[in-house]
């Protein structure tokens, strides 16, 4: 987490930890991974999450299974959207963003 994070609407910060950890189970179950890096953080009125593995990748068509599904809907719900793609020397990088409204004084 780069910083503190301001109060997230009501939701948000549920459908953060459940993406997360969808995630992390992925990584866990299908990427063959030694480690992964986890980065969370708010600016310019959006919550960027990004999960970045060093295992063997996504296949080219990747079936979405209930995981992905569920990933993709969770920041669909609150008008975000969620892409993964290789990562630089191998690996899969998954990186979610939503709009969150910025917080008044």
């Amino acid at each position: 987490v780069t910083e503190e994070i301001d109060r997230l609407p009501a939701g948000l910060s549920d459908d953060l930890l459940a993406t997360l950890a969808e995630a992390l189970s992925n990584v866990g179950r299908h990427a063959t991974a030694g480690s992964a890096s986890v980065t969370v953080e708010q600016r310019s009125g959006s919550l960027s999450l990004v999960v970045v593995d060093n295992g063997r990748g996504m296949p080219a068509g990747p079936n979405p299974g209930h995981g992905l599904s569920n990933i993709l809907w969770r920041a669909a719900n609150h008008g975000g959207r969620c892409t993964w793609r290789p990562a630089d020397g191998g690996g899969t990088v998954m990186e979610g963003q939503v709009p969150v409204p910025i917080a008044g004084p």
